[in-house]
């Protein structure tokens, strides 16, 4: 469960070349597209960066793509665990892991959906990333909403 004291989340989407970034709230239920965290081989800079996010918008709560497809490389698997650890101690926030199944797809739906509708650039793969750690926030909070809601006094 989150920190209720912040109502801001953020969202991963784990990815060897880029770390997509969404940024949600738990009183809306609503989540954007942040931006895309571009990382290099041996480079720890994507680190300096989610510093900065965790710093700027002090989630209460991070949420993380985690694939459930058979097909997922064991090595993928390792380094998505690996990343909500190093997330989990830096931050000393909860992290959550949530299927990402066909997240990127959908997001690739959504963004050439946007292109026929008139939308004049082209689709870039930041663009893909950051949309699917929106949807990945998305899937969270309405696996949250399906829990068995508290009673509430009138």
């Amino acid at each position: 469960m989150p920190d209720q004291t912040s109502a801001a989340l953020l969202a991963f989407d784990y990815g060897q070349r880029r770390i997509g970034v969404a940024l949600g709230n738990l009183i809306t239920s609503t989540s954007s597209a942040l931006e895309t965290i571009h990382r290099k081989p041996g480079s720890k800079a994507y680190l300096e960066r989610i510093d900065q996010l965790v710093a700027e918008w002090q989630p209460g709560l991070i949420v993380l793509g985690w694939p459930e497809h058979e097909d997922t490389p064991e090595q993928l698997l390792n380094e998505i665990r690996k990343f909500a650890n190093r997330l989990k101690h830096r931050y000393q926030l909860p992290v959550e892991l949530i299927n990402e199944a066909y997240s990127s797809a959908d997001a690739n739906e959504r963004l050439k959906s946007q292109r026929q509708s008139g939308r004049k650039q082209a689709i870039q793969k930041q663009e893909l990333d950051k949309l699917a750690a929106s949807i990945i926030l998305e899937s969270w909070f309405n696996a949250r909403s399906n829990e068995t809601p508290h009673a509430r006094k009138l």
